[in-house]
């Protein structure tokens, strides 16, 4: 009995620091992408600085939520994504001097290994946290847009930081439904213990 409360308990635990992380980075997008559009679209000074800034926010920020959900040894898709995401911090910096078909080209293979790392670590944790479902929808976007990112980055066009911002804001959506999400799912059992 008294394990299965420690299991409860643990859960809960676990699903309020998700609620609080999948907000924070919802919010951390949503800044980024208005920052991108208002500001970075005009000055490729800033939209270099936003560009290394998300993945290396990401690689941060799933560091962080590996040490709050048992650390990187237990949780290896995060510890993976850490490492994807920080390479890419660097390959982003390098390929910003070959210009923004090579970043986007760097985007999307970011996208597909870190999609799919996402995805790994919401089957992972399906059981025991909630709103996993929507991160499993997430990663496998990412890795879609991976792909048309790189198909993307082999045309004349050149890309901007716009093209970017639509995937970051699609990001943002799925943490953001997640959150709520986890939000409703924890108002629904605070009212069941309290019956």
């Amino acid at each position: 009995m008294a394990s299965s409360s420690t299991s409860a308990a643990t859960n809960l635990q676990q699903d309020l620091w998700l609620r609080r992380y999948t907000l924070v980075r919802a919010l951390f997008s949503i800044v980024w992408v208005a920052a991108a559009v208002v500001i970075g679209s005009k000055s490729p000074a800033i939209a270099a600085v936003l560009l290394v800034l998300y993945p290396a926010w990401d690689a941060a920020a799933n560091w962080v939520d590996a040490n709050a959900s048992g650390g990187l040894q237990a949780n290896r898709t995060q510890r993976i994504n850490v490492w994807a995401s920080g390479l890419t911090t660097l390959a982003v910096c390098l390929a910003l001097t070959a210009g923004m078909n090579a970043v986007l080209g760097v985007f999307g293979v970011w996208a597909i290994a870190s999609g799919l790392m996402q995805l790994g670590t919401a089957l992972r944790r399906w059981k025991s946290q909630g709103g996993q479902w929507v991160m499993v929808l997430s990663g496998a976007q990412s890795a879609l847009a991976g792909g048309f990112f790189i198909a993307q980055a082999q045309k004349a066009d050149v890309p901007s930081i716009v093209n970017v911002a639509g995937y970051a804001g699609v990001g943002a959506l799925y943490f953001l439904i997640s959150g709520i999400w986890l939000s409703v799912s924890l108002s629904r059992r605070g009212k069941q213990a309290a019956a």
